[in-house]
């Protein structure tokens, strides 16, 4: 094969994986475990975030059960806001009344 081929082969490769579906559809093996463990690491930090705010707030009295309800579907950027919240709030009033 000539240089052309492998660069007409490379260009075509490139064009395939700007495509959602064919990179999905495509991928191999170590890209899949790769993204898996990036998955993971990242609910992995979130639930480790979850776990600290409850720590928390858990010294400051019991938790409400609407609250827990609420941290079942929280994003990780408003999860972040609540742990900081959380270190501020002298009771778990202040912290329900401020979320």
């Amino acid at each position: 094969m000539t240089n052309t081929h492998v660069v007409h082969i490379h260009d075509y490769v490139t064009h395939v994986k700007k495509s959602a579906e064919v990179r999905e559809r495509y991928m191999t093996i170590g890209e899949i475990m790769d993204r898996s463990k990036a998955e993971g690491l990242m609910e992995g930090e979130q639930i480790g975030r979850k776990n600290i705010m409850v720590g928390i707030l858990a010294e400051l009295g019991p938790i409400p059960g609407e609250l827990q309800e609420r941290l079942d579907d929280i994003d990780e950027g408003t999860l972040i806001q609540w742990v900081k919240l959380a270190a501020r709030v002298e009771n778990i009033q202040e912290f329900m009344e401020q979320v």
